[in-house]
């Protein structure tokens, strides 16, 4: 899950105006596995309860990462270098666990 996550605008919980516009959100972006619902919190859209929470995990991981970002200064983007290290990174765990 990388990619920018939609928000719902607010409306009551459960009224038409909130059940359509998460319609609209979702129609929108096709394939989205989450949406933020303004000043409620997060719908998730997976297969499965566990793959649901899984995703829940790594979204407030992420949201929790920016907001310790911004509080010294900011986001700051990995140089380009970086990705291939960590995918070998990620390979060298993925082998350590067979």
């Amino acid at each position: 899950m990388t990619e920018t996550i939609p928000v719902v605008p607010w409306a009551p919980r459960g009224s038409d105006a909130s059940v359509n516009g998460i319609i609209d959100i979702v129609k929108g972006h096709p394939g989205v596995s989450a949406v933020l619902l303004a000043n409620h919190g997060v719908l998730m859209f997976s297969r499965s309860p566990v793959e649901a929470v899984q995703l829940l995990a790594t979204l407030d991981e992420a949201a929790e990462l920016i907001l310790n970002a911004r509080l010294i200064g900011g986001e700051k983007p990995l140089p380009n270098e970086a990705f291939g290290q960590i995918e070998q990174r990620m390979r060298e765990f993925a082998g350590a666990e067979k």
